[in-house]
């Protein structure tokens, strides 16, 4: 004999299973669109591809300028960085004809080393703490050049590549030359100046395409 109770209960239990996976599958449905939403929310509008400013700041944790890239009223692109107590530190800077420049200053705001670079030239320049006496490597088209400033900042003493050949130079307080080594391409030549007019030498031995072999004063 069929059993009506018993199937009616059996339709029942079919049901209360079939709405338990339901309300999983809800569950389930409803927590990934809130996590898609969340990690959409974290993730933020997508970055523009290009920012255009004048000037962008650079600031700390609390607010304190730490730096600036701007463009400044002459046209130069400047990168300027400080340190904690806004002291200048570094910077870099393109003018508008393409002349590059780094510049390094310590504590006291004193420049202590620069590279420049113009006109085809490649410049280094290390100062030391007066701000006077420094040394200057310099590479062009001529010659590569090494110079050294006293302390009242005047150039005594030059090594070079002149013509390919090796020269040292020194020069007097009045920035005079007065004395020098040289040799020249065919490495058959040494003269010293020293007088202070620099029109004529103290020393002479050349040889061949240069002429006079010796000269004394």
């Amino acid at each position: 004999m069929n059993d009506p109770d018993g199937a009616l209960r059996q339709r029942i239990e079919d049901l209360t299973r079939q709405m338990r996976w339901h309300r999983r599958i809800l569950v389930m449905v409803v927590t990934l669109g809130f996590g898609a939403f969340v990690m959409g929310q974290a993730a933020g509008p997508a970055a523009p591809e290009e920012v255009r400013a004048r000037r962008f700041a650079l600031t700390d944790g609390e607010g304190v300028s730490r730096g600036a890239w701007s463009l400044e009223p002459d046209g130069t692109a400047l990168f300027q960085m400080t340190d904690a107590q806004r002291r200048p530190r570094a910077s870099i800077s393109v003018g508008p004809g393409g002349a590059a420049a780094l510049r390094l200053y310590d504590s006291a705001g004193n420049r202590r080393a620069a590279f420049d670079m113009e006109q085809g030239e490649a410049r280094l320049l290390l100062v030391a703490p007066d701000g006077k006496r420094a040394a200057t490597l310099a590479v062009g088209e001529e010659s590569p050049r090494l110079a050294l400033s006293d302390k009242q900042g005047r150039e005594r003493l030059w090594v070079a590549l002149r013509n390919d050949s090796p020269a040292i130079q020194f020069f007097d307080a009045g920035q005079v030359a007065r004395s020098g080594l040289t040799t020249f391409n065919d490495e058959r030549g040494v003269a010293f100046v020293s007088e202070s007019d620099a029109t004529s030498h103290g020393l002479v031995l050349y040889g061949k395409n240069r002429s006079v072999v010796w000269s004394a004063p």
